[in-house]
């Protein structure tokens, strides 16, 4: 019921549900999600526990599921109980934003606001902004820090013109996109991988063909030793399909998608709406 994650020393992840908004064929968590109910209370208390036993963490980082799926009292209990006399960052995320932005109601935004959280977006194409997602997102993000992060998958967004306007879009809300995510080594995950060669090529393109507000972003994959940065790329072992990168210095191995199966997806596809404009 519920998972605490302590996996970085200043840092603490908890899962507070196991339902989501959405159902996206790319998630990671997938197998872990389902509509079993959560008691949030005990959940709760096992976090205060934890928090007043580790002295060095400065922010909880609040998932699931999408904790959105919560009533207001339920989101008000959690940030409190996290708060209660403690000075720690608190870090909301979701993709609801893009499936039900309704939920983001007038008393959900001024408790954000209140408790100066830094709300994080799972945004991963320009068109999942649509005029309502923009106007409510620009409602919110004059008064709380609001973030995205996405990951790069084939037939969504392994295109550089995407990643250029999902961020230019973001930008136009006042969101800062902090990070693209290479999707994890799953097998239920192969149709969205994208390999570590193109990965590069795109991170490539995008700094050679946009400004620094758009580039400078990092692309990482997760490992047990914590996100690596593909730019630390060393070399591929061929035979294994295994890409290696130096991290914190050591030596890193991350299982690559094999190139002969990819398909690069197009950009009149991808972006079809423009293909029509233009």
């Amino acid at each position: 019921e519920g998972t605490i994650l302590h996996k970085y020393a200043d840092r603490v992840l908890v899962l507070v549900t196991e339902k989501c908004i959405s159902n996206c064929a790319y998630c990671f968590r997938q197998k872990k999600l389902h509509n079993s109910s959560i008691d949030i209370y005990k959940l709760l208390d096992q976090l205060e526990e934890h928090l007043d036993n580790s002295s060095n963490v400065q922010e909880v980082i609040i998932s699931g599921g999408d904790f959105m799926v919560y009533e207001f009292k339920t989101i008000q209990k959690i940030i409190e109980r996290i708060r209660k006399n403690r000075e720690i960052n608190i870090r909301l995320h979701t993709r609801a934003i893009v499936f039900q932005p309704d939920l983001f109601t007038q008393d959900k935004i001024d408790l954000f606001e209140y408790y100066n959280v830094r709300l994080y977006f799972h945004i991963v194409h320009p068109y999942e902004i649509c005029d309502i997602v923009k106007n409510k997102i620009l409602d919110m993000s004059g008064k709380i820090r609001c973030y995205n992060q996405f990951p790069l998958l084939c037939g969504i967004n392994d295109n550089v013109d995407v990643i250029k306007l999902l961020i230019k879009t973001l930008d136009e809300c006042r969101v800062n996109n902090v990070v693209i995510y290479v999707a994890d080594p799953l097998s239920f995950l192969g149709k969205y991988r994208v390999p570590i060669s193109k990965c590069l090529k795109l991170k490539h393109d995008l700094e050679e063909t946009s400004p620094s507000w758009i580039n400078s972003l990092r692309m990482v994959f997760d490992s047990p030793d914590g996100k690596v940065n593909i730019d630390r790329f060393i070399h591929k072992d061929m035979d294994n399909q295994i890409c290696y990168f130096n991290h914190k210095n050591h030596v890193v191995g991350f299982p690559d998608f094999p190139e002969e199966l990819y398909r690069a997806s197009s950009r009149t596809t991808l972006l079809w709406k423009e293909s029509q404009q233009g």
